[in-house]
């Protein structure tokens, strides 16, 4: 059985295109990763990137909404997988765009972001059934969908994912989620 866990419709169209808003609202203040072709505004640490990304202050105006996805989805990720306390380590708001993909990649591996435990992905809008979400040694292929919460093991080599390339604006939120209290999201 994979580990891989699918959720649809996890949250709401409503929340989904709240969300959404907020980011193109705060378009000037991400950063353009033009390698995977997507803007990203990144909370918390992440070591790949050497950096603790901004302030959570930014996220004031609609703070409610994170604050309850961020609980919804810790306790999906204990229902799901039973692990010791967790605590939310890092996300980021990403808009890929048109021509973006992201090749094959663990999220944490013993050389980097070894605290992070659990990767949570939430899609905020629709696929044209580009931009897949794909885990190549277990030959899963998500297609996203509004709403769908993805969760799986960020530690484990056989749970490298990549995204095909995308087609359109596709909005989503990974959050990483760690059991070391040092590491909690401030």
């Amino acid at each position: 059985m994979s580990e891989v866990k699918v959720l649809p419709n996890f949250i709401s169209k409503n929340d989904c295109d709240v969300i959404i808003s907020f980011m193109n609202s705060i378009m000037s203040k991400m950063v353009f990763d033009g390698q995977k072709g997507r803007h990203i505004i990144k909370f918390g640490y992440d070591q790949e990137f050497d950096s603790h990304g901004h302030s959570l202050d930014i996220l004031a105006p609609i703070a409610g909404y994170f604050n309850d996805i961020f609980y919804l989805v810790e306790n999906k990720i204990n229902e799901e997988y039973n692990p010791p306390p967790l605590f939310l380590s890092s996300f980021f708001l990403s808009k890929h765009v048109n021509g973006g993909a992201v090749p094959p990649h663990a999220d944490a591996n013993n050389d980097i972001n070894s605290h992070l435990k659990y990767t949570a992905m939430i899609y905020l809008n629709n696929s044209d059934g580009s931009g897949r979400l794909h885990f190549p040694k277990l030959d899963i292929t998500i297609t996203p969908t509004a709403g769908m919460l993805v969760i799986f093991p960020a530690n484990d080599e056989m749970f490298m994912h990549g995204v095909s390339e995308i087609s359109h604006d596709r909005y989503s939120m990974p959050m990483w989620f760690t059991e070391e209290e040092r590491y909690i999201i401030a």
